[in-house]
């Protein structure tokens, strides 16, 4: 089994259609049927991965528009993203967040592209940023709990899947997930196909005290036990999402034939946004071979 997940680039012709949206030159309308346009341009990339995810096409960065549909939230100045070249608006935690009940009635929202947040299939899993990555990369100026924000935000991810009909999603970590995130996450998206992906590292004690095992752990090779150990399918990053050498399918492969034991997901190392968009085409067409 393959997946991709998170935000997807852009193509050439949406980047324009987005800058005569921002200047004004364009209405929401135009817009919207570009964003459409490019999921569907995404879907038949992506028809030979096995898991389906929403490519994230309306979102500048993984917590937008987010701050939208969920209140207790503000939007903060800009950010750099981790060591990359990419940014992001810094989240200010005021209050414990609350899902909006206008929510699935928003068309466009302010410092985001328009709602709404998933524009995929129903068979699509939902992407979601980790909330130990929520957390850690916000300014907490409500000096709010952490476990009580961890709480309440995945809550309200429980209810955008059952609000858009889904029953899947991705969470992914850039930090650790700790042992309140994994309370949180078996607790309100019990039953649902939880695939928790890390792009950093995972730690053993983060599982002590559950014996319930999450769909899928997605991680780096060396934490490939964990993955294991804690999920029912593990899933391995080893297409480079931040290279633009391509692979070779047996090299993928091989890895996969060592880490798996036959029962596993390929995965990239991250969502594919830091790629040029001919570039990541070909990566989601290298990962659909492998996964055939």
């Amino acid at each position: 089994m393959g997946i991709v997940t998170g935000i997807y680039p852009k193509s050439e012709n949406l980047r324009k259609v987005i800058g005569r949206w921002q200047r004004g030159v364009s209405g929401s309308g135009e817009l919207d049927e570009a964003l459409e346009n490019e999921t569907k341009r995404y879907e038949d990339i992506s028809n030979g991965v096995s898991i389906n995810c929403d490519p994230l096409f309306n979102w500048f960065d993984i917590f937008r528009p987010l701050l939208t549909a969920i209140s207790g939230f503000s939007v903060g100045p800009l950010r750099r993203f981790e060591e990359t070249n990419t940014f992001y608006r810094e989240p200010s935690l005021e209050s414990l967040p609350v899902l909006n009940s206008s929510f699935d009635t928003l068309l466009e929202a302010s410092e985001s592209l328009p709602l709404p947040l998933f524009r995929s299939n129903k068979n699509s899993s939902a992407c979601f940023p980790g909330p130990e990555t929520f957390f850690s990369m916000s300014n907490n100026t409500g000096n709010l709990s952490k476990p009580e924000f961890i709480n309440s935000l995945v809550k309200a991810y429980s209810e955008i899947l059952s609000k858009t009909g889904r029953n899947s999603a991705v969470i992914m970590e850039r930090v650790p997930p700790g042992a309140d995130s994994i309370k949180a996450i078996n607790k309100h998206l019990s039953g649902k196909k939880i695939f928790l992906y890390a792009t950093g590292p995972l730690e053993e004690s983060s599982f002590r005290g559950t014996d319930q095992k999450l769909h899928s752990i997605i991680a780096k090779p060396e934490f490939a036990g964990i993955a294991t150990a804690h999920s029912q399918i593990p899933g391995f990053e080893l297409v480079d999402a931040h290279n633009t050498r391509m692979e070779s399918p047996k090299e993928i492969l091989d890895k996969f034939a060592k880490l798996s034991h036959g029962n596993g997901i390929i995965a990239p190392t991250d969502y594919l946004d830091f790629l040029p968009s001919v570039i990541a085409d070909r990566k989601v067409a290298l990962l659909s071979e492998v996964v055939s």
